[in-house]
């Protein structure tokens, strides 16, 4: 016995090192990709010392320094979940590496992504990261390029938010919620230019106004060197005009009739050019159908205000249940009752039977 029990424990280590925890035979645990890995639709590895690492999928973010356990979390803005079910549907699967560090992208699409669709998703991971760690509000204005103002007599006001995510965001005083949309990769192209070229500036917003009259202003924070020109800077407001217009007519029907005047041409003036080199028609991508939510629709039952009055129905037979399936058994033959015979007779005595002799 003693010289067994040695045996027996150099067996049980070897089968813990080769099993792991979970018990599977010649898979180290550090082989086996954890969940998040498996199931990322987006991966980023960036900085060095240590390397951080973003993976985002359908069920949240998880980052945290690269080979230890990360961290978890919900996405802060439910549109984040409509954005990565769109990249993973429309785009196939690459790789590529940015000033950050390098981007994996798990999609299952058709469209091959280019220059400017790899930039929009690394954009993407770097703001859904930024609001993992600083919050719905914290990140909100995380990636911001543009943001327009216009504002008049009455309490008049428009908005506009456009980001390196290529999404835009209109909004307007007698709106109770914002429109949201995607800029189509000509013009997200053409934003990137911007954005790498010019230096952060305002235009707009001086106090001496006429009363009465619209005020614009316009913040574009680029990170480039280069001052705008008087051209440039009207191809940017027609731009944040154009989208406000454009976000404008996707509103529900039955809340842009409310708008009056000004909701019947905004499709005929969405993209109409006020000044050389302004953007066409079409500035958006169109816009995603809403998903089905797989809920059924609640069933209207109508009680009267009376009881109906009684009918005069015949009785109908009752419903067969499981166990009357069967056919039914033929009653059971009653035996007949005899008729009084009376007092019984007496036998006579039998006669007396002697033994022979």
């Amino acid at each position: 016995m003693k010289r067994t029990l040695p045996i027996v424990l150099l067996a049980a280590l070897a089968l813990a090192a080769c099993g792991g925890e979970d018990g599977a035979v010649g898979t180290p645990a550090a082989a086996r990709p954890a969940a998040e890995e498996r199931g990322a639709v987006v991966e980023l590895r960036r900085w060095q010392n240590p390397q951080e690492v973003v993976r985002v999928g359908r069920w949240g973010v998880a980052m945290g320094p690269a080979g230890e356990p990360l961290r978890r979390t919900l996405f802060t803005r439910p549109e984040r979940l409509e954005d990565v079910l769109h990249f993973a549907r429309t785009y196939a699967a690459f790789r590529t590496r940015t000033r950050e560090g390098e981007l994996a992208f798990r999609g299952r699409g058709t469209a091959k992504a280019g220059p400017v669709e790899r930039r929009m998703i690394a954009e993407w991971a770097r703001l859904v990261a930024a609001e993992a760690v600083a919050g719905r509000d914290g990140g909100a204005a995380y990636g911001l390029v543009l943001a327009w103002h216009q504002g008049g007599p009455a309490g008049s006001c428009d908005d506009v938010t456009l980001f390196l995510t290529g999404e835009a965001r209109a909004g307007s005083c007698a709106w109770e919620a914002e429109i949201r949309g995607r800029l189509a990769p000509e013009q997200l192209a053409r934003l990137y230019a911007w954005f790498d070229r010019l230096a952060p500036f305002q235009s707009g917003g001086e106090e001496m106004v006429p009363v009465g009259s619209e005020q614009s202003r316009l913040t574009f924070a680029g990170q480039g060197t280069q001052q705008p020109t008087r051209e440039e800077v009207a191809e940017l407001e027609t731009l944040a005009l154009a989208l406000q217009r454009e976000l404008a007519a996707r509103r529900p029907a039955s809340a842009a009739s409310a708008d009056g005047a000004a909701g019947a041409d905004t499709a005929a003036t969405a993209g109409e050019p006020s000044a050389p080199g302004a953007p066409a028609s079409r500035l958006l991508l169109p816009a995603r159908p809403a998903a089905p939510t797989g809920s059924r629709q609640p069933v209207a039952v109508q009680i009267p205000e009376e009881p109906p009055a009684p009918e005069a129905t015949p009785a109908s037979p009752p419903i067969p249940g499981p166990a009357d399936s069967r056919p039914p058994r033929p009653p059971r033959p009653r035996p007949s009752q005899p008729a009084d015979p009376g007092p019984p007779a007496v036998p006579a005595a039998p006669p007396d039977i002697l033994p022979p002799p």
